[in-house]
């Protein structure tokens, strides 16, 4: 699959106007869960001429909810996005 478009956040976000098919989650890793939660965006945005995209933080949450109990994270926001455009997301929104 070929590398999605990356959108810096919300404000930013210019897409096709066609059904939006939106995964949302940290996606740190990409395991078998998230790989099926975007593969249900991916498979109904193919079924239904629609987009498919998938809505992510950067950095994780716990850095402004719990500063001094920050959570680790295994991927960086290119490797994420690497791995999430072959699963055939086509816009990475990173908020």
């Amino acid at each position: 699959m070929s590398t999605p478009v990356q959108f810096s956040d919300l404000d930013s976000v210019h897409l096709p106007d066609k059904p939006l098919h939106l995964a949302v989650g940290m996606f740190d890793g990409v395991h078998l869960g998230h790989q099926a939660v975007i593969g249900q965006a991916v498979t109904a945005a193919r079924s239904e001429n629609g987009y498919a995209a998938a809505l992510t933080f950067w950095p994780h949450p716990s850095v402004l909810f719990r500063p001094q109990h920050r959570t680790l994270q295994i991927m960086t926001p290119e490797a994420k996005r690497r791995v999430i455009g072959r699963l055939g997301i086509e816009a990475l929104i990173t908020q």
